[in-house]
């Protein structure tokens, strides 16, 4: 029955060490929030690079660990599309009951164009329009005839907004009539367009400095090595050169082993090939890492080698998402190789928290 109890007792005791002894080698202290409620923790390369494998052992605390903050994790995308609505002046515009309602609409870079927004009051009606086209005003021709409007109203707002597609054309005006026989005008408020923009993702950027480099045997070796381990996501060179160039090259680790012998010897491990190409910008992708030293090779067959002027590393943009109270003191605890990823109930309501919130930066890592 002892056995028992203290097999038990030991078990427990197991299941609170995992719990809530993580062993944190590392603290830093944020910078203190000018306001309270959600805000962006920007965490660098430093910081990323202390982190476990999985990223999952990191913790907020208020004050001198008094409590234990909720965050979710966040990071900039790769590659984001914004979508911005452009409005055409209206120049001219005539609603009258029982008749043919127009509005005329400058597009005055004469742009190629094949669809217009426009955002109407809501209207529970439906109406025929014509779009047509015209460089002065006096002529007009005919784009598409017979729009059926409908469906004029939002359940979530005051006002609409409908697409108009139709062929491609450059007109320098353009104007919609709308058949207000039988019935009142509809209330049009602004004519545009969508414009897509495509966003590349913020990134983190710095030096990854070069502290050996040798050409010997038509190879270019290159040993670059940071002070402490560093996080990055890319590498991209600074070359001078030649105007044209396309050399092949090879990106290793180094790592101990033991041998059968029970000896330790360093092995080079390749992780990346990749071109070196005058018309391209020379930026290589990598898997996520966390290191010190890398090495690269650019086999230059029979040309002069280049000159490297430099190698920067860098990441897309990684943060913290934590309710936070102005005024108060937090601390990041983390490096815990064997830390287990928490459990809080913010990572189910994400959608709730605002998109524009305040960035705060952590302090010297401790």
């Amino acid at each position: 029955m002892m056995n028992i109890k203290n097999s038990c007792l030991a078990l427990f005791i197991s299941t609170l060490t995992a719990v809530f002894g993580q062993n944190y080698n590392y603290k830093a202290q944020l910078n203190t929030p000018n306001s309270s409620g959600f805000q962006k923790i920007e965490l660098d390369p430093s910081f990323l690079g202390k982190l476990n494998r999985t990223r999952t052992d990191i913790r907020i605390f208020e004050g001198n660990k008094e409590r234990e903050i909720p965050y979710v994790k966040e990071q900039e995308a790769t590659i984001a599309y914004l979508a911005l609505f452009n409005e055409y002046e209206i120049i001219e515009k005539k609603y009258e009951k029982n008749a043919i309602s127009y509005f005329i609409f400058q597009n005055p870079d004469k742009k190629i164009i094949d669809n217009i927004s426009i955002i109407v009051k809501n209207t529970e009606v439906r109406k025929r329009a014509r779009l047509s086209g015209s460089d002065d005003k006096e002529n007009w021709f005919v784009i598409k005839d017979n729009y059926l409007l409908h469906n004029l109203y939002s359940n979530n707002d005051t006002c609409e907004l409908k697409i108009l597609n139709f062929p491609k054309s450059n007109y320098q005006y353009f104007k919609l009539e709308l058949n207000d026989f039988w019935k009142l005008p509809i209330n049009i408020l602004n004519v545009g367009f969508y414009d897509t923009k495509l966003l590349q993702g913020k990134k983190i950027e710095y030096d990854f400095p070069i502290v050996e480099q040798k050409d010997s045997n038509k190879t270019t070796f290159l040993k670059l090595e940071f002070s402490d381990k560093m996080y990055l996501e890319q590498l991209s060179f600074e070359i001078e050169g030649p105007d044209y160039y396309l050399r092949n090259a090879d990106i290793f680790f180094k790592s101990t082993q033991i041998t059968s012998k029970k000896n330790k010897e360093d092995v080079f491990r390749k992780i990346k090939s990749f071109e070196i190409n005058s018309n391209k910008q020379n930026e290589v992708p990598l898997n996520e890492a966390s290191l010190k030293t890398l090495y690269v090779q650019i086999y230059n067959k029979d040309d002069q080698p280049l000159i490297i002027k430099s190698v920067k590393a860098s990441y897309y943009k990684k943060y913290l998402v934590a309710n936070l109270n102005a005024g108060k003191e937090y601390q990041l605890y983390f490096g815990d190789s064997s830390g287990v990823a928490p459990s809080y109930d913010l990572v189910n309501f994400r959608t709730s928290i605002p998109k524009e919130i305040p960035t705060i930066a952590h302090q010297t890592i401790q």
